[in-house]
């Protein structure tokens, strides 16, 4: 796991004041990063909206319910979730892959990116 994602205080959320209750430990989904993703994050974690995103990473582990998440048109099976001004491509893991790591199959989403909203086309052409 990426050290920016290891926990920290509580972060807050926008719109949402401060976070209700606390992160379970135990994630539904298991978040792996993938190694520019995990660039990404060291990238971002001076700025003020590292916070927002590990939440935003633990709700998408945690499938809650009311994440912007939507399919990208036309690169099946990526999605991106979207939090502020930040975008986070993710996809599902393919049965091997989840086998060759000894997940269960519904079980792991691999985070490819997470870039500003106005450098997501530039990400998706590189998937």
């Amino acid at each position: 796991m990426c050290p920016c994602l290891q926990p920290g205080p509580p972060a807050r959320a926008v719109g949402e004041g401060r976070l209700r209750g606390r992160i379970p430990s135990f994630p539904v989904t298991v978040a792996l990063l993938a190694p520019p993703a995990e660039r990404d994050l060291r990238k971002l974690r001076r700025l003020p909206d590292l916070g927002r995103l590990r939440v935003a990473i633990r709700a998408l582990e945690r499938g809650d319910e009311g994440l912007d998440v939507a399919a990208l048109e036309g690169r099946r099976p990526w999605r991106r979730l979207r939090e502020g001004d930040w975008r986070i491509i993710f996809r599902p893991l393919s049965p091997a892959e989840a086998r060759r790591l000894g997940i269960a199959n519904d079980e792991a989403i691999l985070i490819a990116r997470i870039v500003n909203r106005r450098d997501l086309e530039r990400a998706i052409r590189t998937l």
